[in-house]
Order: C-alpha cells, then structure tokens, then sequence
C-alpha cells in the first residue's frame, strides 16, 4: 500500500496563514519577520491589504523587507527601498531644483498621466527609473519570476523599490520559490547600488553595507 508523502515545502496550511510565510522567511533570511499592519510610512495607505509580514530584527544587511497581499489581488514580496529620487533630481539638475520638486505630486506614479508629467520635467532621473526597469525586466526572465520596480510617494518626495509579484495564494508557493524571488530581489538590489554609486548619490541603509 502506497503512502503519500506530505508536501513538507509548502510555506502555510489551505487557509493560506501569513504566519507560514513569517516562519519561513525567518528561516531563510535569518532575521524575525512577523505578521502586522502596516504603518503610514510603509506608503500602502491606499491599498486595500489582506495581511502584511514585514522583517521586526535587522541584525545584518538584509534586501528582502517585507511581503503582503492586495485584497483582491497579488501577492508582493518586497526590498528594502533602495533609490531616493529627491538625491537623483539634485545630482541631476542641482539642489535648487530638487526643492521645487517639492511641490510635485508623486502619488499614483505607476499611473501613465502622472509618469508623463515626470518625464518631462525631470527626464534625466526618469530615464534612470528606466534603467532600472529594463534591469528588472532582464533579473526577471533569468530567475523565471516577474520583477519589477516599484513606487511609494506623495507629495514631494518619490522613493523607489523592487518587488516580486507572485499568486495570489499562500499555499500555492513552495520554498524554493521563496528562495528564487529573493534572489532576483538581491540582484535587482545590487543594480539599484551601482547605478546610486555611479551617479554619486545615497543608498538607503549605506551604512549597513
């Protein structure tokens, strides 16, 4: 009589549980992460999120922050943030200029109208945001994942960061998986860094590297 072998690589249970993901990132990366609510300065205000697990202990360099769930939707697992485009619009066109960008509203930068608009006020600091994406795009088809970019902002200040877009269920993904889209993460990141160092401008967490 054949037995079946349980599925140990499964990251929760059929319920989907958040804190499956939370024990296995915690696993893997080797900091805590814990299943919470987002804060304001996480920029997902406007998101109708199911749940959210984010890293609690930064004891070494880490990439990979924090995953969650729309509702409905995706789940995103997400990096550190990694560009701060205020620094790139200074390097760009000087300080005084970057301080006028203070009055740019950069919420719904994903949206075409809005990115537009960017891009011709600031198209040096868009075409490095392309950069980016092209890099994101090329991570994505080695490591078999999608890739992309991704932007919290509002009024005057515009921050960048790279996420992972998976199912949109829990107990469809396996630790392996986990592992790939982390590495396509940690790849995209280290893109962000020399495109900061060649242009001169900070890193968020420098000082941790």
């Amino acid at each position: 009589m054949s037995r079946t072998q349980p599925q140990e690589d499964k990251i929760s249970s059929e319920t989907g549980d958040p804190q499956a993901i939370a024990k296995l990132l915690t696993k893997i990366e080797g900091d805590e992460f814990e299943v919470t609510q987002p804060k304001h300065e996480d920029e997902l205000s406007d998101v109708n999120v199911a749940w959210f697990v984010v890293r609690k202990d930064c004891k070494k360099h880490y990439v990979v922050e924090r995953i969650w769930k729309e509702n409905p939707g995706f789940i995103w697992l997400e990096s550190r943030l990694c560009v701060m485009t205020l620094g790139w619009i200074s390097r760009a066109y000087g300080d005084d200029v970057a301080s006028h960008s203070a009055h740019f509203d950069y919420t719904n930068f994903a949206n075409q109208a809005v990115r537009a608009s960017f891009a011709r006020w600031y198209p040096n600091v868009d075409t490095w945001i392309q950069m980016l994406e092209e890099e994101a795009k090329e991570i994505s088809n080695k490591h078999a994942v999608h890739a992309e970019v991704r932007f919290g902002g509002s009024k005057g200040y515009l921050d960048l960061r790279f996420g992972v877009r998976m199912g949109g269920r829990l107990n469809d993904l396996t630790e392996e998986w986990v592992k790939r889209a982390i590495g396509a993460l940690e790849e995209c990141d280290v893109e962000a860094k020399d495109l900061n160092k060649r242009l001169g401008a900070e890193m968020y967490d420098e000082e941790e590297d």
